[in-house]
């Protein structure tokens, strides 16, 4: 649980989600703004709680780094029923403590799960990562398109004039579903540049795993969460 806190706060901080909650169903945050959210399923996890809200994200992250090593100690109340639920963080490394209010999780909206199927997967490599986070930056634009043509995926980035950038991936998107047509998203620029930059997973073959839904739903999975970008069109 201590380390999935960690990683959440990471997530969460740079991708500019202010608040998490974490209970029995699901861990979760949103930035409307950004159009994005982190959702991680904890049904099968044995939680030391039964809901815990996270706000002032900036400032946990702030502490945790401050106690690298920390153990992370959850006070419980009961509120409102039987339900454990966290009131406050103690990370305790030695002789050392600091302490950390939480939010009521019920005053923490996000998505608890995104119920819609699979139809793309795709892997961008290194070079396809690089590419495309300099095709941002070059042409300036807000957003960015990706489309198939059969097998074949693209990413195009328009420009205010209509100048054109357009990106082949190295390899072929595999459509999970027979009824799938071709795929047309648009997504924001910014947002994919931040989660380009920050999450390709370095791995042997240093490639980023990248799966879009029916309604084109975009979902990267990082450190053992899922994080869902919603199409702009």
């Amino acid at each position: 649980t201590q380390k999935i806190i960690r990683n959440a706060v990471e997530i969460a901080t740079t991708l500019g989600v202010e608040s998490l909650v974490m209970d029995k169903f699901s861990l979760r945050g949103e930035n409307k703004e950004l159009g994005i959210a982190i959702i991680m399923p904890t049904k099968d996890m044995e939680l030391e709680f039964d809901a815990i809200g996270l706000g002032r994200i900036g400032l946990l992250k702030t502490r945790l780094q401050m106690l690298s090593d920390a153990e992370i100690q959850f006070d419980v109340m009961n509120k409102d029923s039987e339900d454990k639920v966290v009131s406050n963080l103690k990370m305790v490394s030695g002789r050392t403590k600091i302490g950390f209010k939480c939010h009521d999780p019920k005053l923490i909206n996000a998505p608890k799960a995104i119920n819609d199927p699979v139809f793309y997967e795709m892997r961008l490599s290194s070079a396809d990562v690089e590419t495309i986070v300099k095709g941002i930056a070059t042409m300036s634009s807000e957003t960015v398109n990706f489309s198939t043509d059969k097998e074949t995926i693209f990413v195009k980035i328009s420009d205010v004039q209509g100048d054109m950038f357009t990106h082949e991936l190295d390899t072929s998107v595999d459509i999970k579903d027979d009824t799938a047509g071709s795929l047309s998203k648009t997504y924001k620029s910014k947002t994919l540049r931040t989660i380009f930059t920050n999450y390709i997973r370095k791995d042997d073959n240093h490639i980023l795993p990248i799966s879009i839904t029916r309604r084109g739903v975009m979902r990267i999975s990082v450190l053992g969460m899922n994080i869902y970008l919603f199409p702009e069109r």
